[in-house]
């Protein structure tokens, strides 16, 4: 049978195992999950196909020490006013994004909020519409797009985050032109708030009278 002065330092061997397991979250982590939501301008491009204007929703996972990756599932669709019609163009479809951050590059913005930059690119496949010049052409035009985002924490606690893109898309297919400059403005709501956790005390065993 195991003495007392054995079973003591096995107890706490064991109560301490799930404390070096767990790392506790530091400032500025953000959440493993996020319900996404953000609006895009387009600022270049054929000026016949206009100015499109498009609203995303979706998805978003962060992965890696202090959520350095960023993955995304979104669903987009916007309207393009023009200048000869009033609706040049239609497009709704599927967007897949990889985005990096590099919280160690972070910037100071007012007294507890911080931004942090990323690099971005994206795949979408859009069901999408020309109506130019009475042609009413309707089919698919994927779209590649690469640029650079701002990811900002309200303070140090808040993991809800405000992105800010600049965004240079190619059209493919039914809207095929030259590159697109998009501004992106977006919010991403923590669907599971992290709580700041810390580890429990270390449990010293006491050696025992005689």
């Amino acid at each position: 049978m195991l003495s007392r002065r054995a079973v003591i330092p096995l107890l706490t061997l064991a109560l301490a195992a799930p404390a070096r397991a767990q790392q506790p979250v530091q400032e500025y982590d953000p959440a493993r999950g996020y319900s996404t939501f953000n609006a895009a301008i387009q600022l270049t491009g054929d000026f016949d196909r206009g100015r499109e204007l498009m609203l995303a929703w979706g998805r978003m996972a962060t992965v890696g020490p202090r959520g350095a990756w960023m993955p995304s599932l979104e669903l987009g669709a916007g309207i393009s006013p023009g200048t000869h019609e009033f609706i040049e163009g239609v497009a709704a479809g599927p967007r897949l994004s990889l985005a990096r951050a590099f919280p160690a590059q972070f910037m100071g913005l007012g007294r507890r909020s911080r931004g942090e930059p990323y690099l971005l690119a994206s795949a979408a496949l859009y069901a999408a519409g020309d109506f130019r010049d009475d042609r009413n052409r309707w089919g698919g035009a994927p779209a590649l797009s690469a640029g650079l985002g701002l990811r900002t924490f309200g303070d140090a606690w808040n993991v809800d985050l405000t992105t800010f893109e600049a965004v240079l898309e190619k059209r493919y297919g039914v809207q095929d032109d030259g590159l697109r400059l998009y501004l992106r403005f977006g919010r991403a709501a923590a669907r599971r708030p992290r709580e700041r956790e810390t580890p429990p005390p270390v449990v010293t065993p006491r050696e025992n009278g005689p």
